[in-house]
């Protein structure tokens, strides 16, 4: 009987230390895990915004960038990688950012930067239509030169149109001359690389450029 009660005391004793025990260190390691969790948590939060950044960005950087190959099936965008990466505009930006920091820049200057390289996008537009020329049937070249010289006719009415309208009374000032001759090289540019693609698909999907 007397070992029984003391077995028994002793249970009970063991057992409240091993509560006691429990009771000690469960806080100190919630308190211990806690900051670990606070801490993932942030880090969770900051890879998020980061990621929703970097998302938005590149969004933003594909709205921006036009897209060329109105007919292209290639799924490695071949013909819009040739645009993007072209001679002539990569001439073009380098000589642009040079006069834009030169001591001698001058609205005369720009006018003519403007008109230089609108020459050369239209000499590239005439030897895209000869490559062309010489890949169509008579009949489908006839039907490209209709539709060519109706975008002439619209080039140049529009041309005289801003000229008559605004230019000739100054109604946009002197950056009128620079503006006049930047949107008629880019109309010019944007009927090139249209007949371009043409050409490319007719040139077993090879690009040329006069400007090298």
């Amino acid at each position: 009987m007397k070992w029984t009660i003391s077995l028994l005391l002793t249970c009970t004793v063991l057992t409240a230390c091993g509560q006691s025990n429990h009771q000690a260190t469960t806080p100190e390691a919630t308190a211990t895990s806690k900051p670990s969790v606070t801490a993932s948590a942030e880090v969770n939060q900051k890879t998020t915004k980061a990621n929703q950044t970097s998302t938005e960005q590149s969004e933003e950087s594909t709205e921006d960038t036009p897209y060329y190959g109105d007919y292209q099936m290639d799924p490695e965008d071949t013909f819009n990688h040739l645009i993007h990466n072209n001679p002539l505009d990569r001439a073009y930006n380098k000589e642009y950012n040079e006069f834009q920091n030169s001591s001698q820049f001058s609205t005369a200057g720009w006018v003519a930067l403007e008109g230089k390289y609108l020459k050369l996008w239209d000499i590239e537009m005439n030897n895209t239509m000869q490559q062309l020329k010489s890949k169509l049937s008579a009949s489908q070249y006839a039907l490209l030169q209709q539709s060519q010289k109706g975008w002439e006719t619209y080039d140049q009415q529009e041309a005289e149109f801003v000229e008559d309208t605004f230019l000739k009374d100054s109604y946009f000032g002197s950056q009128g001359q620079v503006s006049a001759v930047s949107a008629q090289l880019s109309r010019t540019r944007e009927r090139t690389i249209q007949l371009m693609e043409y050409a490319y698909e007719h040139n077993d999907h090879q690009l040329k450029f006069v400007y090298q």
